[in-house]
Parts: structure tokens; C-alpha cells; sequence
């Protein structure tokens, strides 16, 4: 039995059809595989929910049985089998069939000739493959994305720009890490990863930024001992844009896990202090334990629901983040579930108003703010801040240019930037705003 592949299947099956979240369903299932193992059948599970509207699609060309007339095991590890030929080069198509059967010998016994037959179809037929003429339906089917966040895109980004994105949102992320410049410095943590073996390299738009291939955090000394963290460069350019300086009185408005809350506090040396807020008591406990590891004293992680008005933090920090909850279309890579759950969209607007109205109560004047999320939607990033910048004449967005190489976006000198994940990094929003003395 093919272990990894077996511990996929199962993963699906709780994942899409019990309601468990991927990460848990993953973790849970994969604790008794070998890295190797776990890195595959991760990258089943995680290919499997992204594409499925795609497998579905191509499944239903050579399949004379209904999906929904399908079992859960049958539905599954039809995905799996396609997924295997259409998008894992290194897989050759008769393994994936021939697993796939042998798997069906004891989850689904009596489909093993259906199963067989559907994915030798689909290995006979993978290179002229058809899809819908209809352009929204095209790419829906194609790049399997819902009909909604399709047209949103489209819309955007028209249809060459939103190709791209929602192919580089269907494909591998890579791994950063952030070193720890209270420990050692990026040239010492890459030091150690070329010792190791690893595929490492200097991330070119964040100073502590490496990109590393076959690392696993939880098994690294390195990571337990503080020397680096595990964060994409978009999101360590965020408190890279926010500048804070040794001493300085920091707020970060939504703060859990903490990666951004201990990026803030290494950038400060580790002197001043850094106020840590999240709407979840249980979630400040994270906080706390990334900022032991890290080896930072200076963060006070606090409960509290941001998007209420507290007058005692009325004028009290010289920055604030506010790295506000979205829609996270821009990493969807990383979680893919993100595709399939986006219910209460509608509200996120007047959520992020508020706490960014909040994070403007909370900065001294002549003291900044950044917005940002990880979000490429327009109408959760600048149109929100122009909501709340209307009518106020003690706002200004600053230039952002000194933080990015010369020439790297337009709207730099405007005070923001929409980072795309074709370019390399999560898609990420990040704006800047001072309030005038």
C-alpha cells in the first residue's frame, strides 16, 4: 500500500466530505509519515481541493456515472488519479492509475474496473482536452476558481491579468523564512542552510529574507532556537514599509500568530514596546510563545476587539499596523480552502474601516500607519482607505518608494502597492498613512 497516497485519500475524504479543516485534517493524518511522504501527499491534498472544480470538469468528459451518484472513496480518488497525470510532472501516468485501483481495492472494491477505465481516459486524452467557450466559464472550469471571485477578477484585472494571477494562485509557494537579526544575521542563517544541504537564497526585496527549498521547520534546531521564523516576503515588507525605530511605542491591531508582531520588535532592536491585540483571548497565547522563541521581551499581547472604539489608546502609539481580516484571495496557494469558503464577504468592508479609523485614533500626530492585508481585491484594499481618508484633512499617504528598488511600481510615490503572486510573493496589499502634526 502506498502510504502517502492512502493518508491523501483519507485526508479528502474528511476534508470535503466531514467539514474538517485541510490544515487539521493534514496534521493529524500525515504524523506518522516520512518527510518525503508528507511533502507528496501534501501536495495531493492541497492540488486535490484547488483544482476540483477542474478534475470535476475533466472526470465528467469520461465518466458515465454522475458525480453525485459517485461514493465518497470513488469521488476522491478520481481526483487524486487526474490530479496526479494533469498536474505532477514527475508522476508517471501509469503509477497514478495503478495506485489509484489498488487503493480502490479496499476503499471502493467494486468501482476498481470504473476507476481504472476513467483514468486511462483521461492519461489517453490529457493533452486536447476541451473546455466552455464562455470566458467567465472558461476560466472558471479551467483554473477552477468559484463564478463570483472569476468575474471580480476579470473584472480587475481583465482577462490576460487575471489569467495569470489565478495561475500563479494554483501553483507551488515557496518557502520563506525570516532570519532573526536579534540571533544571527541572514548571512549566518544561509551559512548554515548551504551546510545543511538546502537550496537556499537571499530574498531581494527584504533584507532578512531567504527563500529555501526541502526545509522542515518543525524538525529544525535552528527554528526551535529562535533564529528564524517562517514568513513570505510580502508580509515581512509590511513592517518593513511601517519603519519603526528603537524605542518607538508600536500597536499591531490584529496581531495572531504574531509573525508581524516579533518582525516589528526585531526591527526595534527588541527596545521600545509593542502593544499585540487579537479579538481571541486563546490566539494571544500564540503571540507570547512566538516572541519567547524569538527571544523578544518587549511585546504585551492583549484580547481585544479592535474594531471598538478604546479611548485610553487614543494618540498613544508612534506606529501602528493594522493588518486587517480579509478575504485572503492572495494566498489562495497556501489555503487553498480559501476558494471555497467565502461567506460574509459582504461585511469584511465595514469591518476594515473600523479598525483602520481605530488605528488612526491610536497614532500620535506625525506618527504612522500601515493598512494592509492579504487581499487582491481593489474594493477590500484602497477603496477602503479612500472611504475613510474622505473628508479627513489630518491623513496624508506617504511615498513608499525608499522601501522598494527603483522603479518597481507606480503608485509607490502615491503611498501604496498591490503585490501580485506572479511576482513572486503572496498577493498582499500595503499602505501607508501619516497623521500631520
Amino acid at each position: 500500500m502506498d502510504k502517502a497516497r492512502d493518508a491523501a485519500l483519507r485526508a479528502l475524504i474528511k476534508i470535503d466530505f466531514k467539514g474538517a479543516y485541510s490544515n487539521l485534517a493534514l496534521k493529524s493524518i500525515l504524523a506518522c509519515l516520512d518527510a518525503r511522504d508528507k511533502a507528496f501527499a501534501s501536495r495531493l491534498v492541497y492540488g486535490c481541493i484547488s483544482m476540483k472544480i477542474n478534475l470535476d470538469y475533466v472526470i465528467s468528459l469520461f465518466s458515465s456515472v454522475k458525480a453525485s451518484k459517485m461514493s465518497e472513496a470513488v469521488t476522491e480518488l478520481l481526483r487524486m488519479g487526474a490530479y496526479q497525470m494533469l498536474y505532477m510532472d514527475k508522476v508517471p501516468d501509469s503509477a497514478a492509475v495503478n495506485e489509484s485501483v489498488k487503493l480502490a481495492a479496499m476503499y471502493a472494491p467494486k468501482a476498481k474496473g470504473f476507476i481504472n477505465g476513467v483514468l486511462r481516459s483521461v492519461s489517453r486524452n490529457k493533452t486536447c482536452l476541451s473546455y466552455p467557450e464562455d470566458k467567465t466559464e472558461l476560466l472558471r472550469v479551467k483554473y477552477s476558481f468559484p463564478k463570483l471571485l472569476c468575474s471580480e477578477l476579470l473584472s480587475e484585472y481583465g482577462e490576460a491579468g487575471a489569467q495569470e494571477i489565478m495561475a500563479a494562485l494554483n501553483g507551488q509557494p515557496k518557502t520563506v523564512i525570516r532570519a532573526n537579526c536579534l540571533k544571527n544575521s541572514r548571512d549566518e542563517l544561509l551559512g548554515i542552510l548551504h551546510d545543511r544541504g538546502l537550496t537556499a537564497a537571499a530574498e531581494e526585496l527584504c533584507p532578512m529574507g531567504i527563500s529555501v527549498s526541502g526545509l522542515d521547520v518543525g524538525e529544525s534546531g535552528e527554528y526551535r532556537s529562535g533564529r528564524f521564523t517562517v514568513q513570505d516576503t510580502a508580509a515581512q515588507l509590511a513592517c518593513i514599509v511601517l519603519d519603526p525605530k528603537s524605542g518607538d511605542s508600536v500597536i499591531d491591531m490584529c496581531a495572531a500568530p504574531g509573525g508581524k508582531t516579533t518582525y516589528l520588535a526585531e526591527l526595534m532592536g527588541n527596545t521600545g514596546s509593542v502593544t499585540a491585540f487579537d479579538v481571541h483571548p486563546h490566539k494571544t497565547e500564540l503571540i507570547e510563545k512566538n516572541a519567547e522563541r524569538l527571544g523578544i521581551d518587549i511585546i504585551t499581547a492583549c484580547a481585544a476587539d479592535m474594531t471598538v472604539h478604546m479611548p485610553s489608546l487614543d494618540g498613544r502609539a508612534d506606529r501602528v499596523l493594522a493588518d486587517v481580516p480579509c478575504s485572503g484571495t492572495g494566498i489562495i496557494r497556501r489555503k487553498p480552502d480559501i476558494k471555497w469558503n467565502r461567506e460574509n464577504l459582504d461585511s469584511l468592508g465595514a469591518v476594515q474601516r473600523k479598525i483602520l479609523e481605530n488605528a488612526l485614533c491610536c497614532v500620535k500626530p506625525g506618527g504612522s500607519v500601515v493598512y494592509s492585508t492579504c487581499s487582491i481585491l481593489g474594493r477590500e484594499n484602497l477603496s477602503v482607505v479612500k472611504d475613510v481618508l474622505s473628508g479627513r484633512d489630518d491623513v496624508r499617504l506617504c511615498d513608499i518608494s525608499q522601501y522598494f528598488p527603483a522603479g518597481y511600481s507606480d503608485t509607490l510615490t502615491s503611498g501604496y502597492i498591490t503585490l501580485l503572486p506572479q511576482g513572486g510573493t503572496d498577493g498582499f496589499f500595503i499602505c501607508k498613512l501619516r497623521k500631520i502634526k
